[in-house]
């Protein structure tokens, strides 16, 4: 049987009860009795007053010190009444003798007790004032002349006067029992708004508002039901049956009570609740409260959620005034539990934007190993609950497939299963259709075929992406409610697309790294065959060096008569092959020198640009003027020494002039040109000739490389005059380049440091 639970105890300080108040009064009459009787009786009347006085005082403070430490009780009531009925009337026995006026006695006995006891207490004292006199009547004391028709008029005095004083006691007892219920609630209801406030912790202020609550009224049958926003559906956080917490689904068999309650904004009172249901339009909804209170709590103008408390045993338990506290509750609790849930929801946020800055530096590395996205859960839990775990990657060839490369919560054997169906499940329909995935209920959705018999409530899954491409997918599971919400989607596809870079970068890294391999072992093949080819050109050009030079020497014995007179024609033709042997042997030695273009310490010395350019020129005036070439030299006198080796730099004049001459028209003219240019000196070879095409000039200088190959074979040469210039300039810590236009003739560049080359040149 449900009981409403009393208010609290008053605190020390309060207001003196009415008991007390009564109780003094009582005794004051007493002690006004006892004055006037000591008056009037004499001496002989003190020692029983005094007597009746006492006795008198001991009950009413021992009924007042019960009734504060106990409660009210009926038996003590009536022995207050009879007590206090005996005294007065041995009061008077002993002090007047019956021989006085005593109505007023008598009316004050019975004012007393309407005002302690309301209408109750004026009628018992009404009837035992009766009896009294009857009493006394019957013992045979005088009640002065015509004691019987006295005796009916002041019998009719008591019953009026009893009724008047029972209505206005009474009145008077429910306003000040009013008043104080009124002030113990607002109390109560001050100290619920503090308690509650104070809390921020969704759980734990659900809990504090069903104790507050539980103050001033029962709450063995009580819930709390949010309404949840994205889904428009009343869940239910916190749930008490007959004294127990209990988890429940979003779908109770009172959910449509509250639901009225939500719609209506008004509270919701059913007092008798198979009978009011119809009133509802809930006929025939079988129900198991017999008695139910809902009030809805109000932010502004949109409700959150209901209260509601519950009898399952009888029928009117909560009245108005359970459903006016209940609402104030109400009002106070829905403004702690927004600020709660704005609380949440900056924590929520806080560490989502943490989780996603560790999922980030976890997975923005150049290499992602296997158990990083393993961690994936580990990093998730603190922003998303779930039960269940799976990370699946896409593969399209040679066979289409999803491999499951971290799970939670499945045997060997379960994920070998899981794997191979995954296809045909929610995984396989997010790579097709490359969208996030969200189930609230698996048991109502057909795209899914469960690998055991408990299977997850609800599911979320959202795809790796990865510009046009699905990569994988990443799966959650519950088992209980709620359902994973929109919050939970969009952050679990933030983590997804932050996965989905990391298993593309980590492709990209393996594929750059078996190309880097591939590259070291093309570059240390090609480094193997660069060696036999340096030792097979060396070993020719040294091979060849030896018998060209014993052709030159027998050739210009035989041109110069010291084995007989020769014929025009022979002196010719032994010209050609001396002509071509020089050609050879010129191709050897650059050969060699392209093998090995690095300066020895012992070949440096201190060497006039100037004077290298001009012996150049010297040496080039015979080829230059067989083909009506003019050479021009621009050289100032002032320029300073270089560290260099002459012989090297005069190869390079060579080279550069040879090749000016070669390729420039009849009656053109080759300019060398040198400046100083701060730190170097900048040497210019130009000449008037056919020029370079723009995309071979950055050929030019490679080896065996001839812009027209046509025209090499009549001007003679292979292609190694610019690579020797180039090699040997760099080995001299300078730099050569060409500038030309086609028709306009070429500008051959190089420079020389004036500062010592050191031996690591």
């Amino acid at each position: 049987m449900q009981q409403k639970k009393p208010l609290p105890r008053r605190a020390a300080g309060a207001v003196v009860p009415l008991e007390a108040k009564v109780s003094f009064l009582t005794l004051a009459v007493m002690t006004v009795l006892g004055a006037v009787g000591v008056l009037l009786g004499g001496r002989g009347v003190v020692i029983p007053l005094v007597t009746i006085l006492a006795v008198g005082l001991v009950l009413n403070l021992t009924i007042f010190w019960l009734e504060r430490r106990r409660g009210p009780s009926r038996a003590r009531e009536w022995i207050a009444h009879l007590g206090n009925l005996a005294l007065i009337t041995a009061g008077l026995h002993f002090s007047w003798g019956l021989s006085s006026p005593y109505f007023p006695l008598y009316l004050i006995y019975i004012v007393t007790g309407a005002v302690q006891y309301g209408r109750r207490g004026a009628i018992r004292c009404v009837a035992l004032s009766v009896a009294s006199l009857l009493v006394l009547l019957a013992l045979g004391r005088s009640l002065a002349l015509e004691p019987l028709v006295r005796l009916a008029v002041n019998v009719g005095l008591l019953l009026l006067t009893g009724i008047v004083a029972g209505v206005l006691g009474q009145r008077h007892i429910d306003t000040v029992r009013a008043a104080e219920r009124r002030a113990e609630e607002l109390a109560v209801l001050n100290e619920v708004g503090r308690a509650i406030n104070a809390r921020l912790e969704m759980n734990h202020l659900l809990e504090e508002i069903r104790r507050q609550t539980g103050r001033l009224m029962d709450v063995s049958n009580f819930y709390v039901a949010l309404l949840d926003e994205e889904t428009d559906q009343l869940v239910f956080p916190l749930f008490y049956r007959n004294g127990r917490r209990e988890e429940v689904s979003s779908q109770r068999h009172d959910e449509r009570f509250a639901e009225h309650v939500v719609r209506t904004r008004k509270p919701l009172l059913l007092g008798c609740v198979r009978e009011e249901a119809a009133r509802l339009g809930l006929e025939g909804f079988d129900h198991p409260c017999r008695s139910w209170l809902g009030v809805p709590m109000i932010i502004g103008e949109k409700v959150v959620g209901v209260i509601t408390v519950q009898s399952y045993d009888r029928p009117n338990v909560f009245d108005n005034g359970d459903a006016k506290i209940l609402q104030a509750i109400a009002s106070q609790a829905a403004t702690a539990l927004e600020n709660a849930r704005l609380y949440q929801e900056t924590r929520r946020q806080a560490e989502t934007f943490r989780v996603l800055a560790e999922v980030s530096r976890r997975l923005t590395r150049p290499t992602v190993p296997e158990d990083v996205l393993v961690q994936l859960p580990d990093l998730l839990k603190p922003v998303i609950s779930f039960d269940s775990y799976g990370l699946y990657l896409y593969q399209a060839r040679p066979v289409e497939r999803l491999y499951l490369i971290a799970t939670l919560g499945l045997t060997p054997e379960e994920h070998k299963i899981a794997e191979q169906t995954a296809l045909e499940r929610h995984p396989g329909w997010v790579v097709r259709n490359r969208r996030t995935l969200r189930v609230e209920d698996t048991r109502a959705d057909d795209r899914i075929h469960y690998i055991r018999p408990r299977s997850p409530r609800s599911v979320l899954y959202a795809p790796l992406r990865y510009e046009d491409r699905c990569l994988g997918a990443i799966g959650l599971g519950r088992f209980v409610s709620p359902p994973f919400s929109e919050a939970d989607e969009r952050l679990l596809q933030a983590v997804a697309d932050q996965a989905a870079v990391a298993v593309e970068n980590a492709r990209l890294y393996q594929q750059l790294k078996e190309r880097a391999e591939q590259l070291h072992q093309a570059y240390e093949e090609l480094q193997a065959l660069n060696r036999r080819r340096a030792e097979f050109v060396q070993d020719v050009s040294h091979d060849l060096r030896t018998p060209l030079t014993f052709i030159k020497s027998y050739v210009e014995l035989v041109l110069q008569g010291e084995l007989g007179s020769l014929t025009e024609q022979q002196r010719e033709s032994l010209k050609i092959v001396l002509d071509k042997t020089r050609l050879l042997t010129q191709m050897a030695e650059d050969i060699i020198m392209l093998e090995h273009p690095q300066l020895g310490p012992e070949t440096l010395m201190p060497a006039s640009l100037p004077d290298l350019a001009r012996a150049a020129l010297q040496g080039a005036e015979a080829a230059a003027k067989n083909a009506c070439i003019t050479l021009r030299a621009e050289i100032p006198d002032d320029l300073p020494r270089v560290w260099a080796d002459p012989r090297r730099l005069m190869q390079v004049f060579d080279n550069l002039l040879s090749n000016a001459i070669k390729y420039s028209p009849r009656g053109g003219t080759v300019t060398v040109s040198i400046k100083d240019i701060g730190n170097a000196l900048q040497v210019a070879v130009r000449d008037e000739g056919i020029g370079i095409p723009k995309e071979a000039q950055a050929h030019i200088f490679e080896r065996f490389y001839q812009v027209d190959p046509s025209r090499s074979r009549r001007f003679g040469g292979v292609g190694l005059g610019l690579a020797i210039v180039k090699e040997m300039i760099e080995a001299h810590g300078g730099k050569a380049w060409v500038e030309s236009e086609a028709g306009r003739g070429s500008t051959f560049y190089f420079t020389v440091p004036k500062r010592e080359v050191g031996r690591e040149v």
